[in-house]
């Protein structure tokens, strides 16, 4: 009898439901809930964009002959409307703020395998993001890529970390929000207020009203010019420059995929204010870009330059030293159109594939363009759950 109750003891405690541990678990998905939930008040605009413009890859290029990949200095810059209002072809931009290769590389492959079949491909590779490394922009790659997707990055740059980073993230939005949320209870503590739904709603919905690009309110002729940031210095005015070769693998990657789908990749050299471009040419880091533009030139045929670093933009055609407004942008964008238009004819001029962009003169639209200060809009621009 006493070893049947012990056993029958036994059996009990055995069966017994882990109520603590239950409960833990319940708490954790609550919590992860609830910032799931709050993800738009909390997570700075650029997590919401590299995740809309992940989405856009896959659902609005089916139909598009050119697609523009890239930084901020892409999307604020190349306009598609007025490129379809110049070409008759039908555009859409998927530069994003902060982009390094890798991104560009899923999302052109994310539209390709999505039914898109581009004949043109715009593309910056920014300096800075060219010289470090992307782990960067470790917060963001999470918003962008995939399961399969981030496994294969970490594959390519045989780095396991990456890819468990990432997959945590995306499984844990407390873990990928984590610096917001700590900003957002010391700014509540301190009695300001810490919401992130109204500039993450504007920059949306100047991207879905554009296209997805990202257009600046205009400068006019009195505009004087900022001065340059400590940021300008950091990103484009550094004592040296070098590329980070995964960097460059990727930009190998993102040609060869877009030779095999008969693309023509045009690398677009933004204009830049002219005090940063100075500091560029005297540093020596200008020629340092040239000659890595050129050392690709040489290996993929399929790749155009677009040179704008000496078109002479006047200070009313930047928003800031590094990134042109919309009376800029539609400028750039209807020069931009007149190299890329005997590609798309199917008449190239294989003379050279090095064209500088035109001497600034401004031009206008009579395209639809909305700034991105006369966006009201006070919801998500699609339904989703996050």
């Amino acid at each position: 009898m006493r070893e049947t109750a012990g056993e029958s003891r036994g059996e009990v405690r055995g069966s017994r439901c882990p109520r603590g541990f239950l409960g833990m678990l319940g708490l954790l998905l609550a919590i992860e809930l609830f910032f799931s939930r709050a993800s738009l008040d909390l997570a700075r605009p650029e997590y919401w964009l590299w995740y809309a413009t992940g989405r856009s890859a896959r659902h609005e290029t089916k139909n598009a002959e050119i697609l523009c990949l890239g930084t901020s200095q892409t999307s604020y810059g190349v306009v598609p409307q007025v490129l379809e209002e110049r070409l008759g072809r039908r555009t859409y931009n998927l530069a994003m703020c902060s982009s390094p290769p890798q991104a560009d590389y899923y999302l052109l492959k994310r539209a390709l395998d999505s039914g898109a079949k581009p004949k043109a491909l715009v593309l910056d590779l920014h300096p800075h993001l060219m010289k470090n490394d992307y782990w960067g922009c470790i917060r963001f790659f999470p918003n962008l890529l995939s399961a399969s997707e981030s496994i294969d990055m970490g594959w390519t740059a045989s780095d396991p970390d990456f890819t468990t980073e990432v997959l945590l993230a995306k499984a844990f939005p407390s873990i990928n929000n984590r610096f917001d949320i700590r900003n957002a209870i010391m700014a509540t503590l301190d009695g300001k207020p810490c919401s992130m739904r109204k500039p993450t709603l504007t920059s949306l919905w100047n991207r879905v009203n554009n296209q997805g690009a990202m257009i600046l309110a205009p400068g006019t002729e009195t505009t004087p010019p900022r001065a340059l940031t400590p940021t300008d210095h950091e990103w484009l005015a550094p004592p040296a420059w070098k590329h980070e070769h995964i960097n460059t693998l990727y930009v190998r990657r993102l040609l060869k995929l877009a030779a095999a789908n008969d693309i023509t990749v045009f690398l677009l050299l933004p204009p830049l204010d002219a005090r940063l471009q100075q500091l560029r040419e005297e540093k020596g880091l200008a020629s340092s870009f040239e000659a890595f533009a050129r050392g690709l030139q040489a290996h993929h045929s399929n790749l155009v330059v677009v040179d704008g670093s000496h078109s002479g933009y006047p200070a009313s055609a930047f928003a800031d030293a590094m990134h042109v407004s919309r009376t800029g942008a539609i400028s750039m964008t209807c020069d931009l159109g007149e190299i890329l238009r005997p590609y798309l004819e199917g008449n190239p001029r294989p003379s050279s594939r090095w064209f500088a962009l035109p001497p600034y003169r401004e031009q206008k639209s009579h395209a639809m363009i909305v700034n991105i200060a006369e966006v009201k809009e006070t919801s998500l621009p699609w339904k989703v759950t996050r």
